[in-house]
């Protein structure tokens, strides 16, 4: 669509000139984690997760020649590690969280093929948890991979469920993505992965036609993080990344919007998990 036939809001942030600089985005970041450094109260497993995705994405800029970014990286990887270590969840702090966190900052950044994009000729906002896994089954699955390195018993079929919409399909993608890297039949996982991002990209898609609901904006901001640590490009784009900081308040956290205004002055979590494991994928785009 040109930008002038999208819906304000979105057409918006088609029309920005320039892509954020590495170093808005680690501002972006940093602001978070300062938040959630000072309201610990706040942290949750999610918020863990999103860290733990965030200090992985980092890391990858580690070994950046450019002194005045290193220092940024190594006191976003600072903020990362006090977070974690003040809320070591049995499954964060595990031999198989570390690899996962280890294989996001090492893996060779591959550029993928180009993604169809799979129409989602459905009422989204009706569908966000149709399908399998439930949110039960896919904890049991997910912490099967990060506590103890396997796949819990019957979960292969159901992250296959081909049924699976919104939240479902998303954390389809999440429980391929961990494991793949932590190289459990990596292969067919790519595969899995690949299959899945294609269906959200059609999601994500119709998601910026509707104009950016509010209801939808924690859903897609999520869809891009997991297909953008996939390093999947139509997920990573000037424009979204654009669309994902413009939740952010001027304290680090994250809340949604409607038409330009602020919905609630409070913080959203899980959006706020989420966006800055998002924004941390557009640093290697």
């Amino acid at each position: 669509l040109a930008a002038s036939a999208l819906p304000p809001l979105v057409a918006l942030f088609a029309l920005a000139s320039s892509a954020p600089d590495r170093g808005h985005l680690l501002d972006s970041i940093s602001s978070f984690l300062n938040y959630y450094q000072k309201h610990t109260d706040l942290v949750d497993p999610n918020l863990i997760f999103g860290t733990l995705i965030v200090k992985g994405e980092v890391g990858r800029l580690s070994k950046t020649d450019n002194e005045k970014e290193l220092e940024e990286v190594n006191g976003v990887l600072r903020l990362c590690d006090g977070i974690l270590a003040k809320h070591p969840y049995d499954w964060s702090v595990s031999p198989y969280a570390e690899q996962f966190v280890t294989s996001l900052m090492k893996k060779p950044l591959v550029k993928s093929l180009p993604l169809p994009s799979v129409p989602a000729s459905y009422e989204l906002e009706n569908a966000l948890e149709e399908g399998s896994p439930t949110r039960a089954e896919s904890d049991t699955c997910l912490l099967g991979l990060l506590i103890d390195g396997i796949v819990a018993e019957g979960c292969e079929k159901l992250e296959r469920d081909p049924h699976a919409r919104g939240y479902t399909l998303l954390h389809q993608g999440i429980y391929f993505t961990i494991k793949s890297h932590l190289k459990l039949d990596e292969v067919t996982a790519q595969e899995e992965i690949r299959r899945i991002c294609a269906r959200m990209l059609g999601e994500n898609r119709l998601i910026r036609r509707m104009g950016f609901p509010s209801t939808l904006q924690d859903l897609f901001v999520e869809q891009v993080a997991v297909c953008g640590v996939n390093k999947f490009s139509e997920f990573l784009t000037d424009g979204t990344v654009r669309m994902i900081q413009s939740l952010q308040t001027s304290r680090g956290c994250f809340s949604m919007i409607e038409k330009g205004s602020r919905l609630s002055i409070e913080c959203y979590n899980h959006l706020s998990s989420v966006a800055a494991a998002a924004i941390a994928t557009f640093l290697s785009a």
